[in-house]
């Protein structure tokens, strides 16, 4: 039970770190994607809040885990659900593409604070 309250703090970091105050908008977006759609991107603002929220989770947090492939792992299977509660959006292949590119990399990258594998994959 407390292990999925520590993945679901991660999920949260990764799907709604916030901006800083002074930080343009959130909703940023880059001209368009190969398909002509506006994407979303990270702000740098996003990576500040998300190794501060990941310092205090390892300090703070009274049952120390670490964050591994493990936790890396859970937190993309619960993003993906955050995102497609209903599997209406995702098709099995796209799963199955971001589960080679994401699964067992999530850990690395919120350790360098780098949310661009969550912005790829809500895109």
């Amino acid at each position: 039970m407390f292990k999925n309250r520590v993945v679901a703090v991660l999920v949260a970091i990764v799907a709604f770190t916030p901006p800083i105050q002074g930080a343009s908008s959130p909703t940023q977006t880059t001209n368009a994607d190969a398909e002509g759609q506006k994407v979303l991107k990270p702000l740098s603002a996003h990576k500040t809040t998300s190794l501060t929220i990941l310092n205090q989770l390892r300090q703070h947090h009274y049952l120390h885990r670490e964050i591994d492939d493990s936790t890396s792992s859970k937190v993309f299977d619960q993003y993906i659900d955050t995102l497609d509660p209903g599997r209406a959006y995702f098709l099995a292949a796209d799963v199955q593409s971001l589960d080679k590119q994401h699964r067992f990399k999530l850990d690395e990258a919120l350790k360098q604070g780098n949310l661009e594998p969550a912005f790829k994959i809500f895109n």
